[in-house]
């Protein structure tokens, strides 16, 4: 609330009835002059010169005793003076300028002429030197003493003066002939802004001439030239200076003045010293019980900077009793009650009681669209209100700012909503939240991430300490520009700017675990993301993932999955992941069953689901019918997943005999992604071992190698492709060294060289040890036993040896257990 609005509801009643006394008359309110008269100088400026009384009432603002003295004055508007010539004063000063006019002294007053202007000009300086008040003093010589306030007043506008002081002492203005008439006349100067003539009038005191020797005219010409520079100071909001203004005013009087508390508080409270402010408002209500605007303020402070929120209630409270009609009042207890107490029903009846009150205030309206939105989801009536908000003040940017998020939020608006934000930018330039929203309005819905990457910056330029939009702006750089690095640095930035995120953490520990492969440092940000919010599925889902595919914590993962089912029972995703880790680790195959199943009830159009289960059914069910739907299915679900129609190729080849469909299948898993090596190999192996297609199975074999030079298995295909069909050994060898020189516990890349070196270049030494070596890696290997039992039984006559293999080789694959074989390995020669 604005100062002068605080003090000038204080003084309100005084004034109604001193406009009441003008009306009736002086002789019928004696009374009441006389306490006006004999009040201090501090009242007499907050009632006459805050409050706007017109200049012409001032002259009645002395002592009645002699009333018909007073009354033999003519009020005249015009300026005495025809001399022409430059003002006093220049108008471009920024000091304060004093002009004192003679001191006429009355013929037969008993009292000595006094130097009084002498006396003024001495002490106005030496108080101008001590507390650097920037005053600029100056006599007139060549001016009466004006007749009325106003004649003075004008004298002070010819001369740009800010301040005039003169005595007339031709009237008599009190019983006592020792006392002088002293006028003052604050002067509302053109060409300062900063003034307003609402704000400054003037007032009339009565001062003895022994008083003014005694330097007591000077302390009540401090106390307005003090009063006047402290004001001007907070309206420029130069808070250090009001404050030191009015608190050397309290320093110089001597009884307690509410006005000036008010106003040194408030002065605390803008300059952020709580404690002091809290002082004061306390010293206000120990003078004035009853001020609602003490109230208010009290309670603004302790709710904002003390977090005492009953304390605040209770004085927001008394504020409404003192003042029923006290919108702010209203409007601040129901934000209190909403924010701290989620009391909306009575929160929505106070704001629309500050409505009722104060029906041209657009903030009230937009309060209570916040509210209704918010905790009642009215969201057609919050949309009336803030269009009421926006039609009662065309220029209120929060509004628009809010209408936007509304419209794009609840009714898919989004271009009103853009043109909303952009209305709330044009408005004000600096809502940094505006940007933001506008920013992710543009990335989300029209894909337009320059505009929004742009708006994003701009919002962090002008907050720098808004941790969501470093996050936001991160997530952006990361998905469409690959900006790894720039998002890392904005993650870090984001907690560093609010520790308590877990949001950036979660982001964070996303990016280093999939591009950076820094999985320990994931782990722990995802770790701290859950210690900060213990209730957000996806992270225990990400961390869970983490362990289980980097750590080998399979443990740990499944009872973080669980955890993330029960915060989120409707997450397809980790049904679908908890399932694959107990098919995969714990061959928990009907629990993973299960959880597939409950996954696609969850989400019918989760494709990886319908797949897993299919996989499932084919691999440990053989209920390749019902894998073969659920395959179909996913495909249908998403026609652009390769692995999709690859599975279902790989069953139609293995379990049906359908090679026709598997080749179609497989060409199309490598048209809808070209990059993956296994797709290539797999069609080879079919074009080579059901078309005989040789040439193209060779082109394929050399693609898949081509995709993924590091794949042991891809040269092993093309070098027994070579060996078998091309009779290429020296290329055969060479693709076999290959794939063993890549994946050293290759068995197969071993088994294949031995095959070549016993077939071809008949080193049987060689094939031997690489037989060995295929079986030592691979124990189960069961075409490597056998061939090592034939080798040691054909080539170096070790019947034992190959007896004991062969026997090995048909435990595990009872398809070579035949007669023949065993006429010719269980037999002796």
């Amino acid at each position: 609330m604005n100062i002068l609005d605080g003090i000038r509801q204080r003084s309100r009643a005084i004034a109604r009835s001193l406009m009441t006394a003008l009306r009736l008359g002086k002789r019928k309110t004696a009374a009441l002059w006389q306490w006006f008269a004999a009040q201090d100088i501090g009242i007499k400026v907050a009632i006459i010169g805050l409050l706007g009384i017109p200049p012409s009432y001032i002259t009645l603002f002395v002592d009645t005793s002699n009333t018909a003295a007073n009354e033999t004055r003519v009020e005249d508007t015009t300026v005495t003076s025809t001399l022409v010539r430059e003002p006093l004063f220049s108008e471009s000063d920024t000091t304060f300028k004093v002009l004192i006019l003679p001191f006429d002294r009355k013929e037969d007053c008993s009292a000595k002429q006094a130097d009084v202007a002498k006396s003024l000009f001495d002490e106005l300086k030496r108080m101008n030197e001590s507390e650097g008040l920037g005053l600029d003093v100056r006599y007139l010589e060549d001016k009466s003493c004006p007749a009325t306030f106003n004649e003075g007043r004008r004298i002070g506008e010819v001369e740009e003066a800010d301040l005039v002081i003169w005595g007339d002492q031709w009237v008599m203005c009190h019983s006592d002939t020792t006392r002088a008439c002293v006028a003052f006349a604050l002067v509302d100067t053109a060409g300062r802004s900063h003034q307003r003539a609402h704000d400054e009038s003037g007032i009339q005191a009565l001062s003895s001439l022994a008083e003014i020797r005694e330097g007591r005219l000077v302390k009540d010409v401090g106390y307005i030239i003090r009063w006047t520079l402290g004001l001007r100071a907070y309206e420029e909001e130069d808070y250090s200076i009001a404050l030191r203004r009015f608190l050397r005013i309290e320093q110089e009087r001597q009884s307690m003045d509410a006005s000036l508390y008010l106003v040194i508080a408030i002065c605390y409270q803008k300059l952020d010293e709580f404690d002091s402010a809290r002082d004061y408002y306390y010293r206000v209500l120990a003078i004035e019980h009853f001020d609602a605007v003490v109230y208010y303020n009290l309670a603004l402070l302790l709710k904002t900077h003390y977090e005492l929120y009953d304390s605040a209630r209770t004085l927001y409270t008394k504020a409404i009793e003192v003042n029923p009609n006290y919108a702010d009042a209203y409007h601040n207890l129901a934000h209190l009650l909403q924010t701290h107490y989620e009391l909306y029903d009575s929160a929505r009846t106070l704001y629309r009681k500050a409505i009722e009150v104060d029906p041209n205030d657009a903030s009230r309206y937009r309060s209570l669209a916040v509210l209704l939105g918010t905790h009642y989801e009215s969201y057609d009536s919050a949309r009336t209100l803030y269009t009421k908000a926006i039609e009662v003040s065309p220029n209120y940017a929060r509004a628009y700012h809010n209408l936007a998020h509304l419209l794009q939020t609840h009714y898919e608006l989004y271009d009103s909503a853009r043109t909303l934000y952009r209305k709330a930018i044009e408005l004000d330039p600096d809502d940094a939240i505006a940007y933001h929203n506008l920013a992710h309005l543009l990335e989300t819905h029209y894909e337009l991430y320059d505009s929004a990457r742009t708006l994003y910056t701009k919002a962090i330029e002008i907050n720098p300490d808004d941790a969501r939009t470093y996050n936001n702006l991160a997530l952006l750089l990361k998905n469409h520009y690959e900006s790894n690095d720039i998002a890392r640095t904005l993650y870090t930035k984001a907690i560093e700017i609010n520790p308590d995120d877990a949001n950036a953490y979660y982001n964070l520990a996303f990016l280093l675990e999939n591009h950076y492969a820094s999985y320990d440092s994931a782990r722990t940000l995802y770790q701290r993301a859950i210690e900060l919010d213990p209730n957000d599925a996806s992270t225990y889902h990400n961390l869970a993932h983490l362990l289980e595919n980097h750590y080998a914590l399979y443990d740990s993962a499944r009872t973080l999955y669980t955890k993330a089912i029960e915060i989120n029972p409707d997450d397809a995703r980790t049904y679908n992941n908890l399932a694959a880790l107990l098919q995969t680790h714990y061959a928990l195959y009907d629990s993973a069953r299960t959880l597939y199943t409950k996954a696609i009830e969850v989400n019918p159009n989760f494709a990886i689901a319908y797949h897993n289960l299919a996989y499932l059914l084919e691999s440990h069910y053989e209920s390749y019918g019902s894998a073969r739907t659920l395959y179909t299915k996913a495909i249908k679900i998403n026609p652009d997943e390769a692995g999709m129609y690859h599975s279902l190729a790989l069953l139609l080849k293995n379990h049906y005999a359908s090679y026709d469909s598997a080749r179609t299948l497989f060409g199309k898993a490598i048209e809808v992604d070209p990059n993956n090596a296994r797709r290539y190999r797999n069609l080879a192996v079919l074009l080579q071992t059901h078309y005989a297609s040789y040439d193209s199975a060779r082109t394929l074999y050399t693609k898949a190698i081509e995709v993924n030079p590091n794949n042991a298995v891809n040269y092993n295909g093309l070098g027994y492709l070579l060996f078998e069909h091309f009779g290429e050994f020296d290329n055969a060898r060479t693709l076999f060294l290959k794939a063993i020189t890549i994946d050293p516990d290759y068995a197969n890349g071993y088994h294949s060289l031995a095959e070549l070196m016993e077939d071809h270049y008949k080193d049987y030494d060689s094939a031997r040890m690489l037989y060995r070596k295929a079986i030592a890696i691979d124990p189960d290997f069961a075409y490597a036993y056998r061939d090592l039992a034939t080798i040691l039984r054909e080539q170096f006559h070790e019947t034992d040896s190959a007896r004991t293999y062969y026997e090995t080789a048909c435990r595990l694959n009872s398809a070579f257990k035949t007669p023949e074989n065993d006429a010719k390995f269980l037999t002796s020669n």
